[in-house]
């Protein structure tokens, strides 16, 4: 009876591998027919959110640039020296003490109401939560790729005095602290 059992259970895995073998071996149909293409439903995030019309044909290039748009900011912070940076950078002196560094601040796409900060008077609540006064050192407006942002400024003592902030693709407000890191010395943006 355990020998039928096995033989039966042999068989039905020997026909999936061979079934799925089969399928993987077929060449998939990828030509479509002009009206297929045009009454696709498009996969574009914009598209789906509403943006846009769905009936009409467009460029992959425009698609791309749209895709970008929609795509979460990741914004960096190095050391000058460590970074390539080109001769269209903006400079930012939001200290020019003689501890003053020089540091550059990238973006992978662009983001609206892009602020240098200065943050003071820290505040730890019950949770463990860290907060602080922020002044607006420079307002940058649209930060681009394109164009990087070299600040001149200091850091005094253990809690971060500088931070950034941005309106992200939802129109919220995100802010973050800039800070060195305490294990190899690399420039960390923490959000708050």
């Amino acid at each position: 009876m355990r020998k039928v059992i096995c033989i039966i259970l042999t068989a039905g895995l020997i026909f999936s591998l061979l079934g799925c073998s089969a399928k993987t071996d077929a060449a998939p149909d990828t030509k479509q027919s002009e009206s297929d293409t045009q009454n696709a439903v498009p996969t574009d995030p914009g598209m789906a959110a509403g943006y846009g019309d769905p009936t009409q044909s467009e460029d992959v290039s425009s698609l791309s640039t749209q895709a970008e748009e929609w795509r979460k900011p990741t914004v960096t912070a190095a050391w000058e020296d460590e970074a390539d940076v080109p001769a269209a950078a903006l400079l930012v002196t939001a200290d020019n003490s003689e501890t003053a560094v020089r540091l550059v601040l990238t973006t992978d796409v662009p983001v609206r109401d892009f602020c240098i900060l200065r943050l003071t008077d820290p505040n730890i609540d019950d949770d463990g939560n860290l907060s602080f006064t922020t002044e607006l050192v420079y307002n940058a407006g649209t930060f681009t790729p394109d164009r990087p942002i070299v600040l001149v400024t200091a850091f005094y003592g253990d809690l971060p005095n500088n931070g950034v902030s941005y309106t992200d693709e939802t129109g919220a407000t995100r802010t973050y602290a800039l800070d060195i890191s305490g294990m190899d010395g690399s420039l960390l943006l923490t959000e708050l």
